[in-house]
């Protein structure tokens, strides 16, 4: 892929009343596949990040296709000519951040993001608070939601493999699609020497198809292929989930030599059921087997001049 870009920005670097730090950035691209060499899209993209003599810091980000754009990849089939073409999209972010000096701090992000041509929506939030307890113990926590309405993309069944309709024409569909994310870690430093860490991870992910197209030359265009069965039980959504914990606990026994002892815990789920609610979606994620390992690693730092020496 070949990119060709211009930026500029300004910065202020001296404090002035209540701003401590202020930056500012533009920056204009264009990129092209570079065998064969193909247009692919041409963005404007904004930046401003504002941090305050109080740790507070705001910023907003800015980005906005020019024309329209070609994907070549979303089509999932080999060869050049099965381009996807997108018309123009906006793309907002403004996230907040309090004084991490603090014992409890926070992020706040929110995100919208539109295209036009398809009616496309999506809303973001993100939230992200920090506690330190004490010295010793730390803890964060991250909760994000997207939901998209009306997006457009290759149609795939459950075990994603690209749908065809009955001529073989390549099938996209339009669909809402809602995934949310939470995270949480928690950190303790007995001493300069031994730490532990935990981290749990939710991901689910709830994709409901409302139309199917077919891709012709570029552009999508009405479909009568099925995407319900007979009783109008959906075929093709997605309800996906991972569950992940990881515990890892480090052992600095030397300088520059450790041992670390880790244990992985790894559950997913992939069905159909896209309008399970949150409680019974939990009940069926942990019904899934699941997957554990346990690995140890020795690292020991060995100075070749102190074996030389003697």
């Amino acid at each position: 892929e070949l990119s060709h870009s211009a930026y500029i920005a300004y910065y202020i670097f001296e404090p002035k009343g209540k701003l401590r730090k202020v930056n500012f950035e533009f920056e204009a691209s264009r990129d092209m596949l570079y065998r064969p060499n193909r247009y692919i899209n041409t963005e404007l993209a904004f930046d401003t990040r504002v941090h305050l003599t109080n740790y507070f810091s705001t910023g907003v980000s800015i980005e906005q296709s020019i024309g329209n754009s070609y994907d070549y990849f979303e089509a999932r089939e080999s060869g050049w000519d099965n381009v996807f073409i997108k018309g123009p999209r906006t793309d907002l972010f403004w996230w907040n951040s309090t004084d991490y000096r603090k014992r409890f701090a926070g992020d706040l992000g929110f995100g919208y993001e539109a295209t036009p041509q398809f009616n496309s929506e999506s809303y973001h939030i993100r939230f992200s608070p920090r506690f330190r307890v004490n010295n010793h113990i730390f803890m964060t926590y991250v909760i994000s939601h997207k939901a998209e309405y009306n997006n457009v993309g290759r149609l795939m069944n459950q075990e994603y493999s690209p749908l065809f309709d009955e001529d073989g024409g390549i099938l996209f569909s339009q669909r809402d699609r809602n995934t949310t994310t939470n995270v949480y870690q928690v950190s303790y430093i007995a001493n300069n020497k031994l730490s532990f860490a935990l981290k749990l991870r939710h991901y689910w992910s709830r994709l409901k198809h409302q139309k199917p197209f077919r891709l012709d030359d570029g552009n999508i265009t009405a479909s009568n292929f099925n995407l319900n069965n007979d009783t109008e039980t959906p075929l093709y959504d997605i309800n996906f989930n991972t569950w992940n914990i990881d515990l890892n606990c480090v052992w600095r026994f030397a300088p520059g030599s450790e041992l670390n002892l880790q244990w992985k815990n790894a559950i997913m789920s992939q069905n159909t059921d896209a309008y399970l609610s949150a409680q019974q979606n939990i009940k069926q994620l942990f019904e899934e087997d699941q997957g554990n390992s346990i690995s140890l690693k020795l690292v020991y730092y060995l100075d070749y001049l102190y074996l030389t020496s003697k």
